[in-house]
C-alpha cells in the first residue's frame, strides 16, 4: 500500500528573467493538489531554467529526486504536467514502470495523467512521444532559420558577441578590448599573459567577470565573426560527417582579415603548441638565433646555445643574450628603426597572400557544398579538402612571417619605445628581435677565454650590420670548446 508521502517536482526552461515566477506558480498549484489529495509533501525539487529535452543535460534536482525515490522517501510524485517531469521517453518509461508495479502514483496538476490505469499510462506514453517529435521538428525549423539568416548575411542570433550588440552594431568600448587582444597576441603575447593583463587592468568580460580565463581569450582569437564571417556546422545526411560552411556577414568587422588569419597561423604554430612545457620558448634565442655555419636555428640546454643538426657551435647563453639586447637598446636610442620596420613588411606580398588565402577558403566552401548536395564523392571531397588545407596552412604561415613587425609597430607607437621593450615579456621581446635582426653564432677557436662580441654576427632587417662589433670584450665566463671552424657569414 502506498504511503501518503509525496514529492513535488518543478521545472521550467528557460527562465529569461531569473525571477522564478513560473516556478512559484507551479509550486502553489502543486501544493494545493497535495492538500486536495491529503498527501504530506516530503520534499520539493526545483530545476529552474533547465531543459528536459536533451539527454546530456544534467538536472541536479531531478537526479536527487530519483535517488530519494529509490531510498523510499516518497511514493507519490506531483508535477504540474507530465512534460515538466521529462521530455525523454526513456526517463518517463522508468517512472511508468514503477507506477505499473503499484509502487508509485504520478499526479499532475492538470489532471491529464492517471498512472493507476493502463489507458492512463498509454496516454502519457503517447503524449511524450508526440512532444519529442515536435521538439525535433522545432529543432530542424530553428536550424533552417539560422542558415537562412546566415545566407542573408544577417547577424547571428546566438549569444551576444563581445564587441557587438544583438543587432550587429559595434560597441566601441568592447571593440577596443578585442583589438587589443588581437594586436597583443600577434605582437608576441601569450594567452596567459593577455588574460593576466586584462584582469590586472580591471577590464571585465562581457558577463561582468573580473578575471579573464585563457579559454575566453582563445575563443575571441578564433572567432571568425570578428571578420564578419560565421562558420556553421552541419551533418551530412547519409554519412553524418561534419560539414563546416562559412558565410559572409553584412556587419562591420572589428578585425581585418590579414590580422585574423595571422593570429590563426600563430595559434596553430607546431612549435608554439608542442613546446609549452619545454625550454624552447623560455629563452631569448632558442629556435631564433642561427648557427653561423649551417644556418639552422640553435637550441638551448638551459645555460648554453648549441647547434642541434651538426654540433657546430656550443656557446654560453648569458653573454650572447646581453649583447643582443644591448645592441637593440642602442638601436632604439638612435631612433632610426622606421627604415627597418618598413623594409620588413612588403604590402604587395602580404596582399597577395591574403588574396590566395581567400581563394582557397572559397574553394573549401565549394567542396563542402558540393559534397552536401551529393555532387562530390566522399573520398574525392577528402582529397581536395586535405590538399587545399595544406596550401592554406603554408600561406598563413608565410603571412605570419611577413607580418612579424606587429610587435615592432606596437613598440614604436609607444611614447617611450625603449621603456616598452624593457617592460615587455619574453614572448614579445622574441618577436621584436625576430622582426628586426638576424643573429648568427660563430665558432670560438679552441682555448680562447672570455666572451668576444665579434663571434656574434648581427644583421638588421634593413641590411645594416651590427653597430658594436668592435665593442670592448666582456668579462663573462668562457664559452665551451667548439670543434668546427667558424664561417664569418651573416645568414
Amino acid at each position: 500500500m502506498l504511503s501518503n508521502l509525496a514529492a513535488i517536482y518543478l521545472r521550467i526552461s528557460p527562465d529569461a528573467t531569473g525571477e522564478h515566477r513560473a516556478i512559484d506558480r507551479q509550486r502553489e498549484d502543486c501544493e494545493a493538489k497535495a492538500a486536495e489529495k491529503g498527501l504530506l509533501v516530503s520534499g520539493v525539487y526545483i530545476d529552474n531554467s533547465i531543459s528536459a529535452s536533451k539527454r546530456n543535460v544534467v538536472r541536479p534536482a531531478y537526479e536527487r529526486m530519483v535517488n530519494d525515490y529509490k531510498a523510499g522517501a516518497f511514493t507519490n510524485l506531483i508535477c504540474y504536467d507530465i512534460d515538466r517531469l521529462s521530455r525523454q521517453p526513456v526517463q518517463i518509461e522508468w517512472w511508468l514502470e514503477a507506477a505499473e508495479q503499484g509502487q508509485l502514483l504520478i499526479i499532475t496538476e492538470t489532471g491529464e495523467a492517471d498512472t493507476s490505469t493502463d489507458s492512463g499510462r498509454l496516454f502519457i506514453r503517447l503524449k511524450v512521444v508526440v512532444a519529442k517529435a515536435e521538439i525535433e521538428r522545432k529543432g530542424e525549423r530553428q536550424k533552417r532559420a539560422i542558415v537562412q539568416k546566415l545566407e542573408r548575411g544577417e547577424p547571428y542570433a546566438g549569444v551576444r558577441l563581445t564587441g557587438y550588440s544583438m543587432d550587429g552594431q559595434i560597441i566601441e568600448e568592447e571593440a577596443a578590448v578585442i583589438r587589443r587582444i588581437f594586436q597583443t597576441f600577434l605582437a608576441g603575447g601569450t594567452l596567459y599573459g593577455i588574460a593576466g593583463e586584462l584582469t590586472k587592468a580591471g577590464i571585465k568580460t562581457r558577463r561582468g567577470n573580473a578575471n579573464w580565463p585563457t579559454s575566453t581569450v582563445r575563443t575571441i582569437l578564433t572567432n571568425p565573426r570578428y571578420i564578419s564571417r560565421v562558420q556553421h556546422t552541419s551533418l551530412h545526411k547519409k554519412t553524418k560527417a561534419k560539414i563546416v560552411t562559412e558565410y559572409a556577414g553584412d556587419w562591420v568587422p572589428i578585425i581585418d582579415d590579414p590580422t585574423f588569419h595571422a593570429v590563426q597561423a600563430r595559434l596553430e604554430d607546431p612549435l608554439r603548441i608542442t613546446n609549452r612545457a619545454g625550454t624552447h620558448r623560455k629563452h631569448l634565442g632558442s629556435g631564433l638565433f642561427l648557427c653561423g655555419e649551417c644556418g639552422q636555428p640553435v637550441r638551448t640546454n638551459g645555460t648554453r646555445y648549441w647547434c642541434k643538426d651538426g654540433g657546430h657551435v656550443l656557446r654560453t647563453q648569458g653573454p650572447i643574450d646581453d649583447l643582443v639586447l644591448g645592441s637593440l637598446r642602442r638601436r632604439l636610442a638612435l631612433n632610426d628603426l622606421g627604415r627597418a620596420v618598413s623594409q620588413k613588411n612588403d604590402d604587395a606580398a602580404t596582399a597577395k597572400l591574403v588574396a590566395d588565402s581567400k581563394a582557397i577558403r572559397n574553394d573549401l566552401a565549394r567542396y563542402d557544398r558540393d559534397y552536401e548536395a551529393g555532387a562530390l564523392a566522399a573520398a574525392f571531397h577528402q582529397k581536395l579538402t586535405l590538399k587545399a588545407e595544406a596550401k592554406l596552412r603554408a600561406i598563413e604561415a608565410e603571412y605570419a612571417k611577413a607580418t612579424s613587425g606587429a610587435a615592432v609597430a606596437m613598440m614604436m607607437g609607444a611614447s617611450n619605445p625603449l621603456e616598452f621593450f624593457d617592460n615587455a615579456g619574453l614572448a614579445r621581446r622574441r618577436a621584436i628581435v625576430s622582426s628586426l635582426m638576424t643573429v648568427a653564432l660563430l665558432h670560438v677557436p679552441r682555448g680562447r677565454k672570455g666572451f668576444d662580441p665579434r663571434t656574434v654576427r648581427i644583421v638588421w632587417s634593413d641590411g645594416r650590420g651590427e653597430l658594436s662589433q668592435n665593442a670592448d670584450r666582456g668579462d663573462a665566463e668562457p664559452d665551451g670548446h667548439e670543434t668546427r671552424a667558424a664561417v664569418d657569414v651573416a645568414p
